[in-house]
């Protein structure tokens, strides 16, 4: 009952896959109400269906749910999570600008990990509605300099990660960091 962090998932050393949990299982979390730090990254049935029951676990403050079959319509599980403060979200199913209007209610993030996933341009301009979001990671994406302009709300960013093949300019990204002094952007 006292466990703090959680590390679940990743590849099987007998065939590459993913390890598979199912997700009504995810219902067993709730009987660690200490839990701060769940790292549930590459699990096969990892749903919609199973964020249901890591919402119960009020003492999350960082989750990564790296390469799950999550989408947009479970997120607004994710919302009952009052202590949240980092969430990765990358590589997940079908994430995307939809989701980003349901993450800005969670007041609480500083980090935020969007890499791989469906968002574009049109739903970063949420992300202004997060006034503690330090973190945001959106290699992978089809960001454009179009959603660079849209981050300058984001003014407690400090850090911003973007890939190497993205459709972002260097003009784009002076521009941000001309709005954001103190934001750091680095390429991977």
């Amino acid at each position: 009952k006292g466990l703090k962090e959680i590390r679940l998932g990743g590849h099987r050393a007998s065939d590459g896959k993913h390890v598979f949990i199912p997700a009504a299982e995810f219902r067993h979390l709730a009987a660690l109400p200490a839990l701060e730090k769940a790292n549930l990254v590459e699990i096969d049935g990892l749903t919609d269906e199973a964020l249901a029951h890591v919402a119960k676990l009020a003492s999350l403050t960082e989750l990564n749910l790296g390469d799950a079959g999550v989408t947009n319509e479970g997120l607004p599980h994710l919302t009952k999570l009052k202590a949240l403060r980092r969430l990765d979200l990358g590589w997940t199913k079908d994430v995307g600008d939809a989701g980003l209007t349901v993450l800005a209610k969670i007041k609480t993030l500083e980090q935020l990990g969007l890499g791989g996933t469906k968002v574009t341009d049109a739903g970063l301009p949420a992300l202004a509605a997060l006034p503690k979001l330090r973190e945001l990671s959106l290699q992978g994406t089809a960001v454009t300099d179009r959603g660079l302009q849209a981050l300058a709300a984001c003014k407690a960013l400090t850090t911003l990660t973007l890939g190497k093949k993205m459709k972002v300019t260097a003009g784009g990204v002076d521009a941000l960091k001309n709005a954001l002094p103190g934001c750091q952007v680095v390429m991977k």
